[in-house]
């Protein structure tokens, strides 16, 4: 049976993206601008089966700033730039968010679904970025939906792109500089899966 979903976006989340930017526009505040970044430039890849995954660890403070406002890793969210291309002559997958999962040896980090723009408690006042301007904290959170990484259904020829935000244990330093990105994606026209697990390494501050 087919199982094809189309690319998800929110329209109510398209609507709070649209409201938060026009109230910063008009407040003269700038939004971090969010950069596309070629398959050449992911350093970390795998093939398999027609389908290339690459990726890249955003973990400099100035480029966390420059792209989502923040220094995003201060507050224990580690942000991975992920590329999905399908070069299969013929099948479809599809790549969904919830399937990607996040290891070291020390410690295993499960993804949360980042909330929509005016529930993201993480980032809302008097939480996690509460010491922050407000202005700093509404650019943060619509960088982070418009860059997120969601569900896809990719076709021969076709990409998928965006940021995954893993929330990292709240306590203690993470020196384990070895991690692995596990996800699944699933053919549209059979119950055929295919599995990838990448090793990548990034150093945690």
């Amino acid at each position: 049976m087919s199982k094809t979903l189309g690319n998800t976006s929110n329209p109510l989340l398209l609507l709070l993206i649209a409201g938060f930017m026009s109230a910063l526009s008009g407040c003269g505040t700038p939004l971090p601008r969010v950069e596309k970044v070629s398959m050449e430039n992911l350093p970390f890849k795998a093939e398999r089966e027609g389908i290339v995954v690459a990726l890249r660890p955003v973990t400099t403070k100035d480029e966390l700033e420059k792209t989502f406002g923040n220094d995003l890793l201060e507050f224990k969210m580690l942000p991975i730039q992920v590329n999905i291309s399908n070069h299969h002559p013929s099948a479809s997958f599809i790549v969904e968010a919830k399937n990607f999962t996040l290891n070291n040896s020390a410690v295993r980090a499960s993804r949360e679904v980042l909330p929509s723009p005016g529930t993201a408690m993480w980032l809302g006042g008097g939480g996690l970025i509460g010491g922050t301007l407000a202005a700093n904290r509404e650019n943060s959170k619509v960088s982070m939906a418009l860059a997120e990484f969601r569900t896809y259904t990719i076709s021969p020829g076709k990409f998928a792109q965006g940021f995954l935000f893993f929330q990292l244990p709240s306590k203690g330093a993470i020196s384990d500089t070895n991690w692995r990105l596990r996800v699944r994606l699933d053919e549209t026209e059979s119950d055929h899966e295919v599995d990838f697990d990448i090793p990548f390494n990034a150093t945690l501050r």
